[in-house]
């Protein structure tokens, strides 16, 4: 079974003995367990994906859309259908290798340490990633806050400041701002402000 994310591409492959919807709906809910239940799910027409086994993973996860591509259509899982070539021609490869070295086995034994040392690699460059963005945002974020105190500085009483007019109040001749007079400021930077016609309301 083969089951790719259309977002990042990420593909989880899965052994199987039967295609009965019970084993294929075993095996989805394992990797939505570990991988988290997509919104979208989207199959083919085979019948062990329209079986009500599969249609009951909605009880489990009621957010869980269940779409089908078009019957005799292929294109329409067409992501799918050359990632499942790809990894036919992996297979060969695989296969021919190992033939070669006299294996009766599609992976050879060496492979798998091999595999956990790639594995164990990535692992920790996806660690420094996650720390390098996470520093990065950081950084972001207090280059934000700088310039916002920089933009906006408190005002204090007896500054002169223009307070704008929603459009909704707004005429089609009158000024998008109104001039004002700070008048006081509390604790929390809100002020008190005076205009022409009188002390606004609020804060």
């Amino acid at each position: 079974m083969v089951y790719q994310d259309h977002l990042t591409k990420y593909c989880i492959l899965r052994p199987s003995t039967s295609k009965r919807a019970a084993e294929v709906a075993f095996q989805l809910m394992d990797i939505f367990l570990m991988f988290g239940a997509p919104q979208i799910l989207h199959s083919d027409n085979g019948s062990e994906f329209t079986a009500l086994v599969i249609s009951e993973l909605k009880l489990l996860w009621p957010d869980l859309l269940i779409v089908h591509g078009k019957p005799r259509h292929p294109q329409s899982q067409g992501s799918v259908e050359r990632l499942n070539c790809d990894i036919k021609d992996m297979l060969i490869s695989w296969d021919s290798d190992d033939s070669a070295e006299g294996s009766a086995y599609p992976v050879s034994p060496t492979c798998g340490q091999n595999s956990k040392g790639r594995l164990h690699q990535l692992q920790e460059d996806i660690a420094l990633q996650r720390s390098r963005v996470s520093a990065g945002q950081l950084a972001h974020a207090e280059r934000m806050v700088k310039r916002s105190r920089l933009e906006h500085v408190p005002g204090d009483p007896g500054d002169n400041v223009t307070i704008p007019i929603p459009l909704v109040d707004r005429g089609k001749g009158d000024p998008r701002n109104v001039i004002g007079v700070i008048l006081d400021r509390n604790e929390n930077d809100m002020y008190r402000i005076s205009v022409r016609d009188g002390i606004l309301k609020g804060h």
